[in-house]
């Protein structure tokens, strides 16, 4: 019902709607009585009583210009008549606004239209175009058998019921001569917008009719051919380099046409053979397959696209994992560098510790080595400290038995030969007297020794006297007795120092007596006083009083 302007846009709707009108009243044929038809239907009689259609078709068909040209389409269908039958008479059911009459009749044809809406026979009158008011399927009743060359009837099957439709066709097979056309448009439900929209904006259609269910219909009654003729589609839609999913839901021919033949002689149906051999339109399957192949190519091409764009991106990316990686190796290097560096700074630390370690280690030991010698020294110290206070004590005894030598007989004996010395050394010039005053008691001894004689004698004298016989003896080498001096490095304690202390000989003369103190030497503290002790214990004169003096 709904039919493409020029451009392919959204169909106008129902370009022949004028013929629904109508057309088919009460069948008298036998089995088909009570079938009921839209003249029998208020709503269509209110419809053409208020000019509905005739607004209708204004509004949605479109100018008469536009629907006179697209009904050239079947020319080359009806020209050939022209040959064939004399004259070539057409009968037009549901003629509506008379485009389809003035076409024919510019071509030489006597065409004539019934149509029940008022409206629209006004709009064929103006034209002087003859056209009748009346029921569609009554009218052809009324035409002789054989009479015509052309029934058509535009966009009036979809109103129809079924029986009806057939009892139609059934009447135009029988009023077309032989070689005779019938014409049928009607919406196209493979259109997907019109068979699910568009054909419902007419509110007195019944159901899309399939071209192949109308095209079996007509072949049925016995049509000796039918050809399909799709129609109204956009022109350059199967030459466009892409279509779109739109274009397979909108694009196939919104109208078709059942063009159907009367049985001829061959020669008669070989004059109408370009037309029926040739195809028209849109179908479906064919824009399905052009879509997908569009799709296909599209596929391809963003696969081709995507493939490019990926190798690009790959590439890209390899370019910058190659530069990654070379900044990842160079880091690598660098941290290696750094762990390199790391390592020698914890080996030298490691090394450093462990030489803090063993460092604090032998201070440790030295600290304990140190505090074991500062306890010994601390031991030392007290030890020295006693003996420096047995020493003073020995001191001490030794110098109270000094001064108890002192005070003896024995060393007021000896008191002569020190006055006689110190005497003799102030003299000048009495060098040999200076020798014998530094050791009397040496020069003496060493004088008895050398002459035998004066000493036996003097052994004699002295006999009462045991030890100074037996020093007598034992000092032949002429030996001094030294004086005992003690030495400078014991001076810092005073418990173990004593200074120019003159020993006493006990052996010289007979008479216990002490050395002269300027022959002195330096001995220690114990050595001193074994000296003493070993020459007191041998000079000790038991009986010193009782000695008488030289």
């Amino acid at each position: 019902m709904t039919s493409h302007d020029e451009s392919g846009k959204e169909p106008k709707l129902a370009p022949r709607r004028r013929r629904k009108r109508a057309e088919v009243g009460t069948p008298d044929l036998p089995g088909a009585e009570g079938v009921g038809t839209h003249a029998d239907s208020g709503v269509a009689k209110s419809l053409e009583i208020d000019g509905f259609y005739r607004a209708f078709e204004e509004r949605f068909r479109g100018p008469r210009s536009l629907v006179k040209t697209r009904l050239r389409a079947y020319l080359p269908f009806v020209l050939p008549l022209m040959g064939l039958h004399e004259p070539v008479s057409a009968i037009d059911l549901g003629c509506g606004r008379g485009e389809w009459l003035e076409l024919l009749r510019e071509h030489g044809i006597n065409a004539r239209g019934v149509d029940l809406d008022r409206s629209m026979l006004q709009a064929c009158h103006e034209l002087d175009l003859p056209a009748v008011e009346g029921d569609a399927i009554d009218h052809l009743r009324g035409l002789g058998d054989g009479s015509q060359s052309i029934v058509s009837g535009f966009h009036i099957a979809e109103h129809l019921p079924f029986d009806s439709l057939k009892i139609l066709v059934a009447e135009a097979l029988r009023v077309l001569k032989p070689g005779g056309l019938l014409i049928l448009e009607t919406p196209n439900p493979e259109n997907v917008v019109v068979g699910t929209k568009n054909f419902y904006m007419d509110p007195t259609h019944l159901q899309p009719i399939p071209p192949e269910l109308l095209a079996f219909l007509i072949e049925h009654q016995g049509f000796s051919r039918c050809k399909v003729v799709r129609l109204h589609e956009a022109p350059d839609l199967l030459s466009r380099p892409e279509i779109s999913l739109m274009d397979v839901f909108n694009g196939v021919s919104p109208d078709y046409a059942v063009v159907a033949q009367t049985a001829a002689s061959d020669d008669a149906l070989s004059l109408f053979s370009p037309a029926f051999e040739q195809s028209y339109g849109v179908e479906f399957d064919a824009l399905v397959q052009t879509y997908s192949g569009s799709v296909r190519r599209w596929v391809e091409e963003s696969v081709r696209l995507s493939e490019r764009r990926i190798s690009e991106r790959l590439l890209a990316v390899e370019s910058q994992a190659d530069a990654l990686r070379s900044e990842a190796r160079d880091r690598a290097e660098v941290a290696e560098a750094q762990i390199a560096s790391l390592r020698d700074q914890v080996h030298l630390a490691t090394a450093q510790a462990a030489a803090e370690h063993a460092l604090r280690e032998h201070l440790h030991s030295q600290l304990k080595e140190a505090e074991v010698r500062a306890l010994e020294a601390k031991i030392r110290i007290m030890e020295v400290e006693a003996k420096a206070q047995q020493a003073e004590a020995q001191t001490n005894q030794a110098l109270a038995e000094l001064g108890a030598i002192h005070a003896s007989t024995s060393w007021r004996i000896t008191s002569l030969l020190r006055w006689t010395k110190a005497k003799v050394t102030r003299v000048p010039g009495l060098s040999k007297v200076r020798a014998v005053s530094n050791d009397p008691v040496g020069h003496v001894i060493r004088y008895v020794v050398r002459r035998p004689r004066l000493e036996r004698i003097t052994v004699r004298l002295i006999g009462p006297f045991p030890g100074i016989v037996s020093g007598l003896r034992d000092n032949r080498t002429a030996q001094s007795r030294a004086d005992f001096v003690v030495p400078k490095s014991a001076g810092s304690n005073p418990h173990q120092t004593v200074t120019h202390v003159s020993a006493m000989n006990s052996q010289a003369m007979g008479s216990p007596a002490f050395l002269n103190s300027a022959a002195s030497r330096d001995l220690t503290v114990d050595e001193i006083l074994r000296r003493i002790r070993a020459e007191l214990a041998e000079a000790q004169i038991e009986n010193s009083d009782d000695v008488e003096p030289i």
